[in-house]
């Protein structure tokens, strides 16, 4: 009577815990609300790790709707680029859960603001991140003048692009960072 099938094996929860900042209980309630995203294509009752959602179904998720980011977000955690599944979202979930480490956070806000994915913050990228933030109501000449500003600021170098360890060093003087690089889906 009481022995009703888990949604997941014991061996896949035991992994997913150790690679996420989740509980047992808080890993099944993620995939309720992973299936809920498109309950036609995922059975929340049935564990189906394979199946995947598109960007735009994961994005009517209400903690990435209205992220500037969103796109990128998805970008970021999809591991086939097509597409989230229930393992990129779990990734997703725990590099944004109150529990994960700052020096995570850091490395995965540089990946999403790294909008041409060449391992560097460039003033494409630093133009790309302030047209999310301001939804493009700079002019030209205003959007210029401040990413000159903040390359001048914070690229120690001076070669004109932030590396991962000059995006560090401003980050960690953000006292908030880690408040504000948060979603609390369960």
């Amino acid at each position: 009577m009481g022995n009703r099938k888990s949604l997941f094996d014991q061996d896949r929860l035991n992994a997913y815990q150790e690679c996420t900042y989740f509980t047992e209980k808080q890993i099944k309630k993620l995939y309720k609300r992973f299936s809920s995203l498109n309950s036609k294509k995922i059975n929340p009752r049935k564990a189906n790790v394979d199946a995947r959602l598109s960007f735009s179904e994961m994005q009517q998720l209400p903690e990435l709707k209205e992220n500037p980011f969103k796109d990128r977000i998805c970008a970021v955690f999809s591991t086939n680029g097509r597409g989230i599944s229930f393992e990129d979202f779990l990734d997703m979930c725990s590099v944004f859960s109150a529990h994960a480490p700052w020096e995570l956070k850091a490395s995965y806000a540089f990946r999403i603001f790294d909008f041409d994915s060449d391992a560097f913050l460039s003033s494409s990228d630093i133009e790309q991140i302030l047209s999310c933030i301001t939804s493009s109501s700079f002019t030209d000449e205003d959007m210029s003048t401040v990413v000159e500003y903040v390359m001048k600021e914070v690229d120690i170098d001076q070669d004109k692009k932030l590396s991962y360890p000059e995006f560090e060093h401003v980050v960690s003087k953000a006292p908030d960072f880690t408040e504000l690089f948060k979603m609390t889906i369960v």
